[in-house]
């Protein structure tokens, strides 16, 4: 049986949440656990305030995964 997911705003996620990355009937799901989120808030012409979520590496040795998503982006977070 898949986890049970929900949407919330990038904002809301902390460190420790677990995002859904691909569909709920991929046999195959992907993970991102979030390690760190940064919240950034440039003054250049254009830019809009974003989310910066970091993954815990994979593996030992491996280089975590970076998304960035503007404010207001709906993320799916595994819930049970």
């Amino acid at each position: 049986m898949p986890d049970q997911t929900t949407y919330v705003a990038v904002e809301d996620l902390v460190p420790g949440d677990v995002l859904a990355m691909t569909s709920d009937d991929d046999p195959n799901p992907q993970r991102f656990r979030v390690a760190h989120v940064e919240h950034v808030n440039t003054v250049a012409y254009g830019d809009e305030p974003r989310v910066v979520l970091t993954s815990e590496p994979r593996s030992p040795g491996a280089a975590p995964m970076v998304l960035a998503y503007p404010r207001g982006t709906k993320i799916r977070k595994v819930i049970g």
